[in-house]
C-alpha cells in the first residue's frame, strides 16, 4: 500500500543477523596457519558465485560430502566489516567456543575458536551473539565459561547459554 511508502527516515533501524559464525577450520586457516590476521577476515568484499562443489573430506547429509559454494572475488574490499558495522544493531549466531586451548582444525566436527575473535567482533561491530547452538559445548562446559568472558571482555553482549538456566 502506498501508506508503508511514507515513512520518517529517521525512525528507520537497521538490524543485521549474521547467521552462524564459526572461524575454525578454513578461516581460522588462513588468519592464523597462512597468517592473514584476524582483521583479515572482515576485509572481504563481494563474490561472484561459480557453482557448487562437494567437499568429500566429510560424510554430509547424505553419507556423500558436503557441499561448498564455489565463487571468485569480485571486489570491493572491505564491504563485509562496512555492511555489518553500519547497522544499529548487529546479531551473530556464535556456533563454537571460544578457549585458551584452541587448536587449528583441519578435519572433524569438534570445534574451537581462537579468543583473538572476540575482539574481532567487536572492531566489526557486533554488538550481541547469541551462544544457543549445536556446537558451544564442542570443548566441555569450562569453554563455554571462556567464551562468555571473552566475550564479557570484549564488550560483546550474548544470551542463549550459560552455567545456570538464568
Amino acid at each position: 500500500p502506498a501508506a508503508w511508502a511514507g515513512f520518517d527516515p529517521a525512525e528507520v533501524r537497521t538490524i543485521i543477523s549474521t547467521g552462524e559464525t564459526c572461524p575454525d577450520r578454513g578461516v581460522s586457516y588462513w588468519a592464523n596457519t597462512r597468517k592473514k590476521g584476524w582483521d583479515w577476515v572482515l576485509d572481504g568484499g563481494t563474490a561472484r558465485y561459480t557453482g557448487i562443489g562437494i567437499d568429500r573430506r566429510f560424510d554430509g547429509p547424505d553419507g556423500n560430502g558436503w557441499p561448498v559454494v564455489k565463487a571468485v572475488r569480485s571486489g570491493h574490499a572491505g564491504a563485509l566489516r562496512t555492511l555489518i558495522s553500519d547497522a544499529e544493531l548487529t546479531i551473530g549466531d556464535f556456533e563454537c567456543p571460544m578457549t585458551s586451548d584452541f587448536v587449528q582444525h583441519d578435519t572433524g566436527t569438534v570445534f574451537s575458536i581462537d579468543p583473538e575473535v572476540a575482539p574481532l567482533l567487536a572492531r566489526a561491530g557486533i554488538d550481541v551473539v547469541t551462544l544457543a547452538s549445536n556446537h558451544i559445548t564442542d570443548q566441555g562446559v569450562d569453554a563455554l565459561q571462556e567464551t562468555m568472558d571473552f566475550l564479557d571482555d570484549a564488550g560483546v553482549r550474548w544470551f542463549g547459554a550459560g552455567m545456570n538456566l538464568a
